[in-house]
């Protein structure tokens, strides 16, 4: 279940095969200094636009599981959308992050 997806895994098959549709484009030599990749969220103001999307059962990949995403995500300045199916609490990620 962890490593791979259910049943076939068609549903994976497809993402991966969508994905792989996408390829980052390297932009070199361009003036950086002053790029704000900020935006503002729900009236929060995340230093990225990246999530971090639910995943189910982190203490299975790591001993820390949610808490060590949620200090991790929190120290990127962003936000660790929550899994139905976490095995922290939400008021023990929540007190770890603030």
């Amino acid at each position: 279940y962890y490593a791979g997806g259910s049943e076939t895994e068609w549903t994976m098959r497809q993402n991966r095969s969508a994905f792989s549709k996408y390829q980052l484009l390297p932009r070199v030599l361009r003036d950086v200094s002053k790029v704000d990749t900020s935006v503002e969220l729900f009236g929060h103001r995340l230093r990225s636009p990246v999530i971090v999307a639910p995943l189910a059962m982190l203490k299975m990949a790591h001993p820390e599981g949610e808490l060590a995403a949620g200090r991790a995500t929190a120290e990127a300045g962003s936000i660790l959308v929550l899994s139905t199916m976490s095995t922290t609490s939400l008021e023990d990620v929540a007190a770890c992050t603030s």
